[in-house]
């Protein structure tokens, strides 16, 4: 599975209260997305807006792909532009950017929430990964004995997680 974060979609989405530039929080994403990367070894880009160059640049730190968008160019053009390049292959996108889901749900893109996947991720990181089996619903998702179909959808990608 190729995870595709938007990154300062998920760094707004966790540090909400934080102000000005992101830098510290940005490099602290990258290398916690590292460790995430060591214990599930699913493909892992997260894009940022600009950068440091004119054009779009990329470095991998940790095993994870860092993308800039450059500055004529925002993060979700390249996401947009990288889903449609790959429309074989299992992708799940990391943003609550609805018009950019919306795009990217066309060419067979899974959305998830950026604070549940940040929570993941740290339960993944601790040591607290549980097994696909043990996933259980809280019980105000049920309705009739049944799971909704967005929460069924939402427990089957946590799985891969």
């Amino acid at each position: 599975m190729i995870i595709i974060i938007d990154g300062y979609n998920l760094l707004r989405a966790i540090h909400f209260r934080t102000e000005g530039k992101l830098t510290n929080e940005r490099n602290q994403l990258v290398d916690d997305l590292g460790l995430y990367k060591t214990f599930k070894n699913h493909e892992i880009i997260v894009v940022f807006d600009a950068g440091p160059a004119i054009h779009a640049t990329q470095q991998v730190d940790h095993g994870v792909v860092v993308q800039f968008s450059g500055q004529g160019s925002t993060a979700d053009d390249w996401i947009y532009e990288f889903v449609q390049s790959v429309p074989q292959k299992e992708k799940l996108l990391v943003s609550r950017d609805r018009s950019l889901v919306d795009m990217c749900k066309n060419y067979g893109t899974e959305q998830f929430d950026p604070e549940a996947f940040y929570r993941r991720m740290q339960e993944v990181i601790a040591g607290e990964d549980y097994d696909a089996d043990d996933i259980v619903l809280d019980r105000r998702y049920i309705v009739r004995d049944k799971i909704k179909k967005k929460d069924r959808k939402r427990e089957q990608i946590l799985k891969k997680l």
